[in-house]
């Protein structure tokens, strides 16, 4: 399978974005979400709060998190939101990592690849939550093909814990032997 790309949000990002965005059906999609787009204007207000997102002061509701377009090939097929801390309420219903696979690109392996490239973002942690929707079936096979294992269903929350210490090396490879 082609590398993917992950490419940070922007102040530079234009008219493929913002199609990509607007091409979204709705605002939260199994569990990702991410607002759609009126028109441009809107979408450089939505663009200028991800990036405002990296910097923000963690509450209950939210925390610092950075947003990547995953590109395959200079096309984007999806978004992939990192946060390298959690507040108690993104634990159960959020994660470290949200993930976002356009229609086109599903089901052909793209978010197992997406996933186990997010997972590189967390080299100095001990372990990764990530959350899907309880009847998300294709979210959870990405999940469980990254190895992650089921702690629990909350509120109609499927919780995943991924264990990263000594799974990926010192090249930031992730490795097929992750720890359970």
């Amino acid at each position: 399978m082609t590398n993917l790309n992950f490419r940070e949000v922007s102040i530079n990002d234009g008219y493929k974005e913002f199609l990509f965005l607007k091409s979204r059906k709705k605002e939260n999609e199994n569990g990702f979400r991410i607002k759609v787009p009126k028109d441009f204007n809107d979408f450089r207000t939505i663009i200028e709060e991800l990036i405002r997102d990296k910097n923000r002061k963690i509450s209950e509701e939210k925390v610092p998190q950075t947003v990547y377009w995953v590109e395959k090939d200079r096309e984007i097929i999806g978004l992939v939101k990192i946060r390298l801390v959690l507040s108690e309420k993104l634990k159960k219903k959020g994660g470290n990592i949200g993930y976002f696979i356009s229609d086109k690109y599903r089901r052909k392996g793209y978010g197992k690849e997406l996933l186990k490239n997010a997972l590189k973002f967390f080299k100095d942690t001990e372990n990764v939550i990530i959350t899907c929707n309880k009847d998300n079936i294709a979210s959870k096979k990405v999940i469980e093909y990254n190895n992650g294992k089921l702690m629990e269903i909350f509120d109609n929350s499927c919780i995943y814990k991924i264990i990263i210490k000594n799974s990926i090396d010192l090249n930031g490879k992730v490795q097929d032997n992750f720890e359970k």
